[in-house]
């Protein structure tokens, strides 16, 4: 897919916040892991 003139890091932020609107729960990888540790 091309995404044209846009930088890597506007494609990023585009996806990442399409996820977050539509079907996911974007986080940090800080936050990934304290919600691992919270399941032990």
């Amino acid at each position: 897919m091309d995404w044209g003139a846009i930088s890597t890091d506007e494609a990023q932020q585009y996806t990442l916040t399409v996820m977050a609107s539509r079907f996911a729960e974007v986080l940090s990888t800080d936050e990934v892991i304290k919600r691992i540790h919270q399941l032990d």
